[in-house]
C-alpha cells in the first residue's frame, strides 16, 4: 500500500531492525512499525543456499561444526568424554585442573568430541567465569 515502505537491511549483530523503523517514522513525523521481518542471512547461513524440506537428505546436511565456523573442537579421551556427555560435573572439575588459564578463556564455548572417533561431536561445553559447564548435549 501507499503507507508501506519495504527496504532490505545488511547488518551486525546487535542492530534492532524494529527501531530502524521506528526512527524512521519519527523522522518522516508519521510513525513507524514492521509489518513483517525476514531474515535472509545470518553467517554462514542464507536462505538461498537452503534446502527445502522435500530436498532434504542426509546427503545434504550440513555438519554441525557449520553451527561454530572457525572453532576447532576440543578432542577428549573416550572416557572422559562419555563422562562430560553423561552430566558428571566431575569431570568438567577434571578437564579444568588440565588446561591453563588461557586454554580456559579460549574455551568460551567449545565443541566437544572423542579423540577416538573421528568427526564425532558430543556436545557444547562452555566457560563462564573460569568454570566449566555442560552448554548442550547433542
Amino acid at each position: 500500500s501507499e503507507n508501506e515502505v519495504n527496504f532490505d537491511v545488511v547488518c551486525s549483530k546487535g542492530t534492532y531492525i524494529r527501531s530502524i523503523a521506528r526512527d524512521l517514522g519519527a523522522l518522516l513525523g508519521c510513525g513507524g512499525a514492521l509489518a513483517s521481518l525476514r531474515r535472509e542471512e545470518s553467517a554462514p547461513f542464507s536462505v538461498s543456499a537452503a534446502s527445502s524440506i522435500e530436498q532434504l537428505s542426509l546427503t545434504n546436511l550440513l555438519p554441525l561444526t557449520a553451527l561454530f565456523p572457525g572453532e576447532e573442537p576440543l578432542l577428549l579421551e573416550a572416557s572422559l568424554a562419555k563422562r562430560i556427555r553423561g552430566g558428571d560435573e566431575r569431570a568438567l572439575r577434571e578437564l579444568e585442573s588440565r588446561a591453563e588459564g588461557a586454554e580456559l578463556k579460549r574455551l568460551g564455548r567449545a565443541l566437544y568430541g572423542e579423540r577416538d572417533l573421528p568427526g564425532s561431536l558430543l556436545g557444547l561445553i562452555e566457560c563462564d567465569s573460569g568454570r566449566l559447564k555442560i552448554g548442550l548435549n547433542f
